[in-house]
C-alpha cells in the first residue's frame, strides 16, 4: 500500500531528524501494519525508513499518513523533473 504523510509535526526528541517524515513531498511503501496495544493504535513499518536500529520506535502512527493517490504520484514526479531541471541549468550558469 501507498501512503502519504500528511502529519509531521511533534517528531519526538529522542527520534532521528534523518528518519522523520516530510509532509507532502514522498510517497512510502507500507511493508506491515503493527499493532501498538499500549498506546491503542496503529503503526506503519514503511519500507523507505529502516527503524530496525531504534529502541523505541516500531513503525510511525498511522493516523499521520492518508492514501497515495495517482494525483500525488503526478505531482511529486513534476516536482523532481522541475527540480532537476533548476539544477542542470544552475550548473550550466556556473
Amino acid at each position: 500500500m501507498k501512503v502519504i504523510c500528511i502529519n509531521a509535526k511533534n517528531r519526538p526528541t529522542d527520534f532521528p531528524k534523518e528518519l522523520w517524515l516530510a509532509e507532502q513531498v514522498e510517497i512510502y511503501t507500507v511493508k506491515r501494519v503493527l499493532r501498538m496495544p499500549l498506546q491503542n493504535t496503529f503503526a506503519f513499518d514503511l519500507k523507505e525508513r529502516d527503524l530496525s536500529g531504534l529502541k523505541n520506535y516500531d513503525g510511525y502512527d498511522f493516523r499521520r499518513f492518508r492514501p497515495a493517490t495517482e494525483e500525488d504520484e503526478k505531482e511529486l514526479a513534476e516536482a523532481q523533473r522541475l527540480m532537476e531541471e533548476l539544477l542542470t541549468e544552475e550548473l550550466v550558469l556556473l
